[in-house]
């Protein structure tokens, strides 16, 4: 069930809500998602899009309990500023997820063109929608593990925050946490993609973490100086998307550089790139 609404005013300035209302179980609206979510289903929130107003936080019933509140973040991964922000007002991580919110693409409303549109209005059908089709494949779960492993799969599952909360979801790993066969045939560590090529201040690195527990990473500038050096700790066997962020990244003088990957010593990448300004 996606719901692409919230609500913090109204006409009526009486029928406002305060930040402290935000608790899950203040708001009707609220209290109705989490009906619906002791039901058996999976509500799909969108976060609200205040994030650059002076309200910031979330609204109702982003702040439900046992639903998936969206933010929104753009095609580089990362966080808009109109996503609203959390935590709820009893210190639940929110948004729970981010996807694209920013350009997302779809039909105007209006007529039948297809266009860049912008909230989370957008990002939370993105999410809904693979969640469905996540737990049509596996029918035998129930709605928390579905959602227990669609949070479990996302970008910032080991650190939420408020502004991702657990992050951008893989729902192929998902699949792979909820106990679906892997059907690529990839049992090895294995690289896929170091990007963008050039790079300004972050680097993503595409994998699949094979029996790797931990990935080393050391850049060298065009002299062979060490700039960073790092090791990241992994999930075995998943496919990952990591994404590389540093001080040292974005002083980095521009032009050429090397970058030197390692999968617990099982796969190794030695890749040019180039630091653009």
């Amino acid at each position: 069930l996606n719901t692409s609404l919230g609500y913090t005013q109204f006409d009526d300035s009486t029928m406002d809500h305060t930040w402290a209302d935000l608790d899950g179980l203040t708001a009707r609206i609220s209290i109705a998602a989490g009906i619906a979510a002791r039901k058996g289903m999976i509500p799909v929130v969108s976060a609200g899009n205040a994030g650059a107003a002076a309200w910031h936080r979330i609204g109702t019933p982003a702040d439900a309990i046992d639903v998936l509140s969206v933010g929104a973040v753009d095609n580089s991964r990362q966080v808009t500023a109109f996503s609203s922000r959390g935590p709820s007002a009893d210190g639940r991580v929110k948004p729970d997820l981010c996807a694209v919110g920013l350009g997302t693409i779809g039909v105007n409303g209006i007529g039948d063109d297809v266009e860049a549109i912008n909230g989370t209005s957008f990002s939370s059908p993105l999410v809904c929608g693979l969640v469905a089709c996540l737990w049509q494949l596996h029918r035998d779960r129930d709605a928390h593990a579905i959602m227990d492993a669609v949070r479990r799969s996302a970008s910032c599952a080991h650190a939420p925050n408020d502004s991702l909360g657990f992050g951008i979801p893989d729902f192929w790993r998902a699949h792979l946490l909820l106990g679906g066969a892997d059907l690529t045939g990839l049992s090895a560590p294995t690289f896929f993609n170091v990007y963008p090529q050039p790079f300004t201040t972050a680097l993503n690195i595409d994998l699949f973490t094979g029996d790797a527990d931990e990935l080393t990473i050391e850049l060298y500038d065009a002299a062979g100086r060490t700039i960073l050096s790092r090791s990241i700790a992994l999930e075995p066997r998943i496919y990952q998307q990591l994404r590389i962020e540093d001080a040292a990244l974005a002083t980095l003088p521009n032009g050429p550089c090397t970058l030197r990957a390692s999968l617990s010593g099982h796969a190794e990448i030695l890749r040019k790139l180039v630091k653009a300004p």
